[in-house]
């Protein structure tokens, strides 16, 4: 790893960690308290980078001193707030969370001490702390992306260092702070919970209600010949499991793996208010048909 611009080569054993934080809502006073976090340990590691540096055979001690000022001074944590309409906003500070000042909407936060480093010294620095929430949501009518899956999500924390000591405290205060923002929705975001609601839910609760309807509507299905009831059975069930695809979708729009809480937005409560009156619906449902089932009707 080169650490001047004289260009000596310092080979270094590097310690990284790269962790997913957990699924979680984060308001601008929490955001505040981790940038303070994270500049302490950026401050800490200006000062184990400057210890850390050699004086050079062809260096004088005032280059030398100069070299570790500088050192120490481009070891600044930066916030960095990107929206999705493509604006830009970067910050040595915490003022840059003043929430009227700024955009919207907010597509995605980076705590890094990088790019301040490469500005000012040209090369990456022997520490390294980025923090990256990505506020980013699944289309709710995107039928294509595969709902086995788990929720896509850039959001990191990522930590490097060649003291392994400093590296793994690093990211304990990190993650532990981190860990307070933990929000409950972290299970509509996992791998194959949409297969386990499909078998285990819709695909019996669609193929009940079908058989509810049919002895309820023999008198009209019994004009049909038998590969058009199939048929009808089939576009049904399928209109079923579309519904419900682009419902679990909603679910998972609704409900971000990363979300940020504005004082002056509310949030959508509106949709929230739409989604509760469905779960409702889907509940009241499940109860009928076990009601019926039991009354063997």
């Amino acid at each position: 790893m080169v650490n001047n611009k004289q260009g000596v080569m310092n080979i270094a054993r590097i310690n990284a960690r790269v962790i997913k934080p957990p699924s979680c809502s984060l308001s601008i006073k929490f955001l505040k308290d981790l940038y303070h976090i994270a500049n302490e340990i950026v401050k800490q590691a200006a000062e184990k980078a400057s210890k850390e540096l050699r004086i050079l055979p062809n260096q004088s001690e005032k280059e030398f001193a100069d070299q570790k000022k500088l050192i120490e001074e481009s070891y600044k944590l930066e916030a960095i707030i990107f929206s999705f309409k493509g604006t830009l906003m970067l910050s040595q500070d915490d003022s840059i969370f003043d929430e009227k000042d700024m955009p919207s909407p907010i597509s995605k936060i980076i705590f890094s001490n990088v790019e301040y480093y490469r500005r000012n010294i040209g090369l990456d620095p022997s520490y390294i702390i980025k923090i990256e929430f990505d506020f980013g949501k699944l289309r709710i009518f995107d039928l294509l992306t595969s709902p086995s899956r788990a929720s896509y999500n850039s959001s990191t924390i990522e930590v490097k260092g060649e003291d392994e000591v400093w590296v793994v405290g690093a990211t304990d205060k990190i993650r532990s702070k981190i860990k307070e923002a933990k929000n409950k929705y972290s299970i509509v975001h996992k791998e194959s919970i949409y297969d386990v609601l499909i078998w285990l839910l819709v695909i019996p609760l669609a193929i009940t209600n079908m058989h509810i309807l049919e002895r309820h509507l023999y008198k009209l299905l019994d004009n049909f010949t038998e590969p058009l009831k199939i048929l009808i059975y089939f576009f049904v069930l399928l209109s079923i499991l579309v519904l419900f695809r682009i419902f679990f979708n909603y679910t998972r729009w609704l409900f971000p793996y990363c979300e940020l809480k504005l004082e002056e937005k509310k949030g959508p409560s509106f949709h929230r208010y739409i989604y509760g009156a469905l779960c409702l619906g889907i509940l009241v449902d499940v109860i009928v048909v076990v009601l019926l089932k039991f009354a063997g009707i």
